[in-house]
């Protein structure tokens, strides 16, 4: 299977205290620089130093994991407008989530699952990507 990581799934790879989520059966682990950008709205809102210090840590460790992650490119633009019509069609509010539907929308650009621990916040996307809960 190939995959793409959402940054829920990312958090629990470096973290010692946490479970890490099962991945042996993927292939290919794809993860989307977008996910980089989100962890690093985490490390800048740190309130103390040493939190800020800590994930920056964090964020070094999945970069030096995962290389350079997938830009976010012409396709996974294309992609993301197929997702928000999706969206507005069936109701949804297209402002929401926006992390979450971009780095949706770089799976689907993929053909990849998107893995996931927040299956909540993709719920109705599925129609357009393969989303798993780990």
């Amino acid at each position: 299977m190939r995959a793409l990581l959402d940054t829920s799934v990312l958090v629990p790879v470096s973290e010692p205290d946490q479970a890490p989520p099962d991945l042996r059966d993927i292939d290919e682990v794809l993860v989307s620089t977008l996910s980089f950008a989100e962890l690093a709205i985490g490390v800048h809102s740190a309130a103390s130093v040493a939190v800020l210090r800590h994930r920056l840590d964090r964020l070094a460790v999945l970069r030096d994991l995962f290389g350079q992650g997938l830009p976010f490119d012409e396709d996974c633009v294309r992609a993301y407008e197929r997702l928000l019509a999706h969206v507005a069609d069936n109701g949804g509010d297209v402002k929401a989530r926006r992390f979450d539907r971009l780095i949706a929308a770089c799976a689907l650009a993929q053909d990849a699952t998107l893995v996931t621990r927040n299956a909540d916040h993709v719920a109705n996307l599925s129609p357009l990507v393969t989303v798993e809960v780990r």
